[in-house]
C-alpha cells in the first residue's frame, strides 16, 4: 500500500484533491485501473498449467479509492445484515477457518450419530 507520512502535507493535499474529484466525478484514470497481470509458479510439475497462479499488479495510488470503497460496503453490508451469516470470508472478526471448524463440528457429529455426510 502506498505509505505517506505525516509530515508531507504538500503530497497529502494533493492526493486528496484528486481522490475527491475520482470520488465526486465517478472518472478514473486507465493507469489506476489496469492491472499488470503476472504467473507465479507455485509447486511440482512446471509443465502443467495448475501448478501455477497469477496475481495482479495495480497502481498504489488506484488501490486507495477501492480501499475507501471496500470498507464503506462492508460497513454497510454488516449494518444492514445483507450478508448470510454462513458468509465467513473477508467479513471483520470472521474467516474462512470458522467455517473449517464448523464442517469439522459437522462431520464428527455425522460420525456419532452414524449419519453419511
Amino acid at each position: 500500500m502506498l505509505k505517506i507520512n505525516d509530515d508531507e502535507p504538500f503530497v497529502l493535499g494533493h492526493l486528496h484533491t484528486i481522490l475527491v474529484k475520482v470520488w465526486n466525478g465517478g472518472d478514473i484514470s486507465r493507469e489506476w485501473k489496469d492491472a499488470t497481470i503476472k504467473v507465479l509458479y507455485k509447486k511440482r510439475d512446471r509443465s502443467n498449467c495448475n501448478n501455477y497462479r497469477g496475481i495482479s499488479l495495480l497502481s498504489h495510488v488506484g488501490k486507495v479509492p477501492i480501499k475507501i470503497i471496500t470498507k464503506r460496503l462492508s460497513a454497510f453490508c454488516e449494518a444492514n445484515n445483507i450478508l448470510p451469516e454462513k458468509q465467513c470470508g473477508f467479513r471483520p472478526g470472521r474467516s474462512t477457518v470458522d467455517m473449517l471448524f464448523v464442517v469439522r463440528r459437522l462431520q464428527e457429529l455425522g460420525r456419532r450419530k452414524k449419519i453419511p455426510l
